[in-house]
């Protein structure tokens, strides 16, 4: 299962979090960016019905992600790779690397906190 990726709101997370296949977990820092503003992609389209519109923006959003080109992110941890023996660990991790200056959405380190709750 993952927590975000680096296609997580529609490209802005710098982050790969996830649970490892091998125990714990696994963080993967991205090393860069794509170029500009990637066009949004409005993934409830889907569960309303509207395909036809989630299509368009999907392919623009494909389209430009074709051409934009990359930039380096330009911080500590650029392309590193963490591994955790728990959720806390990992959490722990993840708000350092925000802290840091990495994208990662909001909803992230909440779903973790419930996951902790959920253990105890």
């Amino acid at each position: 299962m993952s927590y975000c990726r680096w296609s997580t709101d529609n490209y802005s997370c710098d982050i790969y979090a996830y649970e490892s296949c091998f125990d714990g977990f696994e963080i993967n820092v991205a090393s860069y960016k794509y170029k500009g503003c990637v066009p949004k992609v409005d993934y409830k389209l889907i569960a309303s019905g509207d395909t036809s519109k989630f299509s368009e923006q999907y392919a623009a959003q494909l389209k430009y992600l074709e051409t934009c080109g990359t930039r380096s992110i330009g911080l500590k941890y650029d392309g590193e790779t963490f591994s955790c023996d728990t959720l806390e660990e990992m959490k722990d991790i993840l708000i350092m690397l925000v802290n840091e200056g990495y994208s990662l959405p909001d909803y992230v380190l909440n779903d973790i906190d419930e996951e902790i709750k959920d253990l105890y």
